[in-house]
């Protein structure tokens, strides 16, 4: 693989010059120069070496994305949106897991996990869905080179400079009276025991106003065949609620099995609602009515909010909260 130095001695130019035309696309050199200096590259085969570029500029062209885990289809989606913008910007994406499973959501990672996966000089900055133990966050924003952090998802602590938040109350509200209007009195939420979560908060004022019982099933996070037999489970002891409203689309997909499992139908028997707007929901024999998520508006704000911020460090606060929307389908009609 050639270097600049070959290239360089090739070209009877200065390394200097042939350094800054393949790594500066805005730099003041003129056509025939710069396509000279490109094509023979391309001849010669040669690739930037990322350890060399990031001593010399001080940039890593690399982005760090942070996401609780990857057990659902709604965070690879997430993964997904923001890797096309990364790639958009030539900048290579790092993933990492700050989060693990447990029996609630109250305590998203314990200390076992919670550790800073990479030194902070690895990245240029970094876009977090969710926000991660404060363990990590402290250690990229201390010492002598903060890296700028962007969160996405929620609504964060105003404390936090930057960040797209995702309102789901206005939704949630509209899912829950959308299953009353329908003349449905028992409808239960299937979801995690997080009283701060808003779409619980929904659930719970929406029933408070209509008189009716609440029936919160305590979701253990897991696996999409693992929700299937503990709602499976809950039905044969409980028997079956004519509603419910899950934490996310998978769940729903999982619920939608275990009633299959059961001979009970979808809607005719039990009303269902999800929530993040995947794909998959729209391939069931019985569409499944969900909170959409605007996922793709959510990783284009916060890869120009990051961006801005490597640019301009001293920026004022960058926050955008955006609203999930409620698509009604066949799974909620009757």
């Amino acid at each position: 693989m050639a270097s600049i130095i070959q290239l360089a001695n090739d070209l009877k130019l200065s390394k200097g010059t042939v350094s800054r035309i393949l790594n500066d696309a805005t730099a003041p050199y003129n056509a025939k120069t710069r396509h000279r200096v490109l094509t023979r590259a391309a001849e010669m085969g040669y690739h930037p070496n990322p350890v060399a570029r990031a001593l010399a500029t001080g940039r890593t062209d690399t982005v760090a994305l942070w996401t609780r885990h990857l057990q659902n289809f709604y965070q690879s989606w997430v993964i997904n949106s923001l890797s096309r913008q990364t790639a958009a910007g030539s900048f290579n994406l790092l993933i990492r897991l700050y989060g693990q499973y447990g029996p609630t959501i109250s305590s998203p990672a314990s200390d076992s996990v919670a550790r800073p996966f990479v030194l902070s000089d690895s990245v240029d900055g970094v876009i977090t869905h969710g926000v991660p133990p404060d363990e990590w966050l402290a250690r990229f924003r201390g010492g002598s080179r903060p890296v700028p952090i962007v969160v996405t998802g929620g609504v964060p602590s105003p404390e936090i400079p930057d960040f797209v938040g995702l309102e789901l109350c206005t939704a949630a509200r509209a899912a829950v009276e959308h299953l009353v209007g329908m003349g449905l009195r028992r409808i239960a939420l299937f979801a995690l025991p997080n009283p701060e979560d808003r779409r619980n908060q929904a659930y719970i004022s929406v029933m408070e106003a209509a008189g009716l019982p609440q029936e919160c099933i305590p979701l253990r996070e897991g696996t999409r065949t693992e929700t299937r037999r503990q709602f499976r489970e809950y039905v044969t002891a409980c028997g079956h609620p004519e509603a419910v409203f899950c934490h996310n689309d998978d769940t729903a997909i999982a619920v939608y099995r275990a009633l299959c499992d059961l001979g009970l139908r979808v809607p005719d028997d039990v009303a269902l609602v999800g929530c993040d707007g995947i794909e998959d929901t729209e391939f069931l024999p019985v569409p499944i009515t969900t909170i959409v998520q605007p996922v793709e508006e959510m990783s284009r704000i916060a890869w120009e909010f990051l961006q801005r911020r490597l640019q301009e460090p001293d920026a004022p606060p960058q926050q955008h909260v955006l609203e999930a929307r409620l698509e009604i389908r066949a799974s909620s009609q009757k």
